[in-house]
């Protein structure tokens, strides 16, 4: 009998998200789109002649807003399917996709100036081996960075959102509004077993990448691009735990 992993349960739940996954604010960037550039922007520096890789790339989001900053991209997930939304989107452009594991990319030594990766950390199975292979196939001086935050600890307001949803109707700006109640079960049962499942938070990630080499070079709490839209949202997300931090490979 196959005994299945919890990476293939990870894989094939965003299997089954990879054609709404968009729809959701926050995921497809829609009308945060230049605020997301600019954050990368502010982390990341020049990219005049460096390479970036997106990894976790899901349906192409970030790694399309690399490749238009000018570095020569490459995207890495281990869905299909996600994969499949990304290269459409990219069809024509000068971008890369490899289906691979984020955790265990099996790139070469030294072979990229920088790696970002968008609310994917909080979902590692091994944080630290994850962490010591980033940091193998990073260049010396290149930049990580990390876009994530504390997904599981619900902030104090979210208990109003079914009242307001009941007076008002449903939110058209709601992250997750499509996923379905099987999807809803099928990601508790991932998360209860993730490291993080009790939630991520910045300082903890810090000592982290202090402990795999990494010099933690920015850290931003306060980001405009994960702002969400719509005053019901921001008042029902008030108080969320989200973070950017970028750190550096020592030369």
């Amino acid at each position: 009998m196959h005994n299945r992993s919890l990476k293939d349960d990870i894989r094939d739940y965003w299997a089954e998200r990879s054609q709404t996954y968009d729809a959701s604010p926050g995921h497809g960037l829609g009308p945060r789109r230049a605020e997301w550039q600019a954050l990368l922007s502010r982390h990341l520096g020049p990219a005049e002649g460096r390479q970036a890789l997106d990894l976790g790339c899901g349906t192409g989001e970030i790694t399309l807003l690399l490749q238009a900053l000018g570095f020569a991209t490459t995207g890495l997930d281990m869905t299909p399917q996600m994969l499949d939304c990304a290269r459409a989107k990219a069809r024509g452009l000068p971008v890369r996709f490899i289906e691979a594991d984020a955790a265990l990319t099996m790139l070469p030594d030294a072979s990229t100036d920088v790696i970002v990766a968008r609310y994917l950390f909080w979902t590692l199975t091994d944080p630290a081996a994850a962490l010591a292979d980033w940091h193998r196939i990073l260049r010396p001086g290149g930049t990580l960075l990390l876009i994530d935050g504390d997904h599981v600890t619900p902030p104090p307001l979210a208990r109003l959102g079914p009242l307001m949803d009941r007076l008002l109707g449903k939110d058209p700006t709601a992250a997750h509004g499509l996923v379905t109640q099987a999807q809803w079960r099928a990601h508790a049962g991932i998360v209860a077993r993730l490291p993080f499942r009790d939630g991520l938070r910045a300082q903890d990630l810090t000592v982290q990448l202090e402990k795999a080499g990494f010099a933690t070079a920015r850290r931003d709490t306060r980001i405009a691009a994960l702002r969400p839209m719509g005053w019901r949202q921001r008042l029902l997300r008030l108080g969320t735990h989200r973070f950017a931090i970028s750190a550096r490979r020592a030369i």
